[in-house]
């Protein structure tokens, strides 16, 4: 598949298209403007009773095979018309590569018939041919079918080879197959089960009235669904599909499991912090800016500013994400998820019945409290159960995502190897095996649902975040053994003050001096097979003994950092934040009585 080429350049304050005589930003183009060719692949190719799925630069063909599928249907169809190749190997890391690839073999079109079916991957059509918008510049590097990732080399190997034989000795112990191993244990099925039970019981007392329910359930909400609502949607809370489509459909409010596929499984975690690629460095470009590429605007110069931070932790997921972004899935002109994520093809009819399901949902969760509570209830006390319960679900939810890459650690650098890229490109928080602050340990895992092992997680999608911990035991050593940086903060606390940094550095002040990393062979000298390409995002004058002394520093507070206990911070931020929700459900109670 040759790939076209055109004369733009990207500027670092956010490139430029050319169009009508107009210039205007690459995010700009990309997300706001209609992409003709895609519509036409959406509509004549890569449509819904099709599976055209391209997996190492072959195209296969993939539709008598999708209903067969062993993950389930919807897994296979998040590759169609796509570059799979990284959603492929992560989620077949412990498959036969031997049996995988006859079985590809069946399916497998040649170069006459890609011609004939005209094929081409859906991020081709975000891209116009024509002189009028020409959006890719000489890198090549807008799309995920164009970045050439590497799933290769010794440290992969090594990796896969440990994990998979901790998997295989828990397949042998507990009977059962490896694959069943990688999922949920009985232990970890009868915590998310009575959580989801003592979340359903909340709801019942958040509509009877009951104002300590404000807090209690979303608090419930979220314990409950990310511990179920996330692993479903990688399928690895089951072998079962239905049980992981089942899973994920009981938490409507984190997302829809549609729009969540495109931005989470296809979008984020295939392209950690790549811009123009991860859409999660685009919620809200209005008001934030997440990556130097992007232009920067008078706006941004304050978003680490402490009233916006908390506006927009409070409407970040209830009203950005599954709301805003979600509707211009469906609606938009780009028929793309944040401009970067071309539309999972699906029927005009499914899309409709989408449309209808998250309208009805949000008229249920915020309409609630007009129609169930008695006449003459004051508007404030009706607001209040109307919109606290989704701001504070909001909060919890952003504080215990942005802080796993949105920090200055986790943005700077990347690399071609795919492996080595999801480990430089996250940050993980509570410290694990410290046996003085057990506590603290299960505190961060369980709040965050496994979240806090942000790199485990993204290197083993498919694998349920209860086995994480012991990925994370295979994994931090191999990364001392070949050189590669394991970014991790003691707690929450320290995780938003770094992500605080970040928002400090994205709205215009100067980030310090990077170094160039290289992989290090096994004998622990400085290898040359695989690089650790930086991004330039600093003045080139900047010595690299500054960034030297940035980097020993840092080491240097991790080594003196308190290891995984809950800091005095971290409880005074739980304080001030009692002293502000008490006094309101205190309120509430009063106008309860008084109704």
């Amino acid at each position: 598949m040759t790939e076209k080429k055109s004369s733009v350049s990207l500027a670092s304050s956010g490139g430029s298209v050319k169009g009508n005589n107009q210039a205007k930003s690459t995010l700009d183009y990309l997300m706001n403007t209609a992409k003709p060719e895609l519509s036409a692949l959406l509509s004549t190719v890569h449509r819904p009773d099709t599976c055209y799925v391209m997996v190492h630069g072959v195209w296969y063909d993939l539709s008598t095979f999708a209903a067969r599928h062993p993950g389930g249907e919807t897994a296979l169809r998040l590759g169609q018309g796509r570059d799979a190749t990284a959603l492929f190997e992560s989620s077949h890391v412990f498959a036969d590569k031997k049996k995988l690839a006859a079985l590809l073999t069946k399916f497998r079109l040649d170069d006459t018939q890609v011609r004939t079916l005209r094929l081409a991957t859906l991020e081709s059509g975000l891209v116009s041919p024509s002189s009028e918008h020409p959006s890719v510049n000489d890198n090549n590097d807008f799309f995920g079918a164009k970045v050439p990732w590497s799933f290769g080399g010794p440290f992969r190997a090594e990796l896969l080879a440990q994990v998979r034989a901790h998997f295989e000795h828990e397949a042998k112990r507990r009977n059962i197959s490896l694959m069943a191993s990688t999922k949920a244990t009985p232990a970890k099925w009868a915590f998310v089960v009575s959580a989801t039970l003592l979340f359903w019981v909340s709801i019942v007392f958040l509509v009877r009235g009951n104002p300590l329910m404000i807090v209690a359930c979303p608090l419930l909400g979220w314990i409950a669904g990310v511990n179920t609502f996330h692993d479903a949607s990688h399928f690895a809370l089951s072998t079962s599909p239905i049980v992981n489509a089942v899973g994920g459909a009981l938490f409507p409010q984190f997302a829809s499991m549609y729009a969540w596929y495109h931005q989470h499984i296809v979008g984020h975690h295939v392209h950690t912090n790549m811009p123009y690629h991860d859409p999660d460095l685009v919620h809200g470009t209005d008001i934030r800016r997440e990556h130097d590429l992007h232009p920067l605007e008078p706006l941004h110069r304050n978003q680490d500013n402490l009233v916006r931070t908390a506006w927009h932790f409070m409407v970040g997921s209830w009203l950005g994400l599954g709301g805003i972004n979600d509707m211009k899935l469906i609606f938009s002109s780009t028929k793309s998820y944040n401009g970067f994520i071309p539309r999972i093809p699906a029927s005009n009819l499914f899309l409709a019945g989408h449309v209808l399901s998250r309208v009805l949902y949000y008229l249920a969760q915020f309409g609630w409290p007009f129609f169930t509570f008695p006449h003459g209830t004051p508007l404030l006390y009706r607001l209040a159960f109307s919109l606290l319960p989704a701001m504070i679900h909001s909060v919890l939810f952003m504080i215990n995502t942005q802080i796993n890459h949105l920090s200055p650690a986790a943005m700077k650098a990347s690399s071609h190897d795919w492996t080595v890229h999801q480990i430089i490109t996250a940050q993980n928080f509570g410290r694990l095996d410290d046996d003085k602050h057990q506590l603290a340990w299960l505190f961060h895992f369980t709040m965050s649902g496994g979240l806090n092992l942000q790199m485990e997680h993204h290197i083993f999608p498919t694998v349920n975040h209860c086995h994480l911990p012991a990925v994370a035991r295979i994994l931090r050593p191999l990364c001392v053994k070949y050189g590669v940086p394991y970014n991790e903060v003691p707690g929450y606390y320290e995780g938003m003050r770094e992500y605080i940094k970040h928002s400090t550095m994205k709205g215009g002040k100067p980030l310090p001096a990077l170094m160039e990393l290289k992989l290090l062979k096994p004998d622990g000298q400085s290898g040359h097979e695989v690089r650790i390409e930086h991004e330039l995002r600093s003045d080139a004058k900047r010595s690299e003994e500054k960034g030297k002394q940035d980097q020993q520093q840092q080491y240097t507070l991790k080594k003196t950092a308190r290891t995984g206990s809950i800091s005095p911070a971290d409880i005074a931020s739980l304080l001030l934040l009692a002293k502000v929700v008490n006094p309101v459900v205190a309120s509430l109670a009063e106008q309860k009585k008084e109704v």
